[in-house]
């Protein structure tokens, strides 16, 4: 699959680090959901991973420097009042309901 769009979904618990085996993936949205935790450094091996969306969430913690490294990845969103974030492209500081919808 080259896209994984599950944003919405009321999904809870960690980001599994197993996202990591979808070599192939281009886009991974995951926004709007109840995930908790930090960013599994493993998700910097997806080489082909271009958009990374993870805001409205519960994620804390600091942004890997492995997803940040990926030089694949040009569209980055996350909150970065819960998440420090140095290579995000968009911080989602209290944004509107559909301000960023793919």
């Amino acid at each position: 699959a080259e896209s994984l769009i599950i944003s919405r979904n009321d999904l809870d618990g960690k980001i599994p680090e197993e996202l990591s085996r979808l070599s192939h993936l281009r886009v991974l949205s995951i926004e709007r959901n109840e995930l908790i935790g930090d960013v599994p450094h493993q998700l910097g091996s997806l080489a082909s991973l271009e958009t990374f969306r993870l805001y409205k969430n519960n994620i804390v913690g600091e942004m890997p420097q492995s997803v940040c490294n990926a030089s694949s990845i040009n569209q980055l969103y996350a909150d970065c009042d819960e998440i420090l974030c140095d290579c995000c492209t968009d911080c989602c500081f209290q944004c509107q309901p559909d301000a960023l919808e793919p």
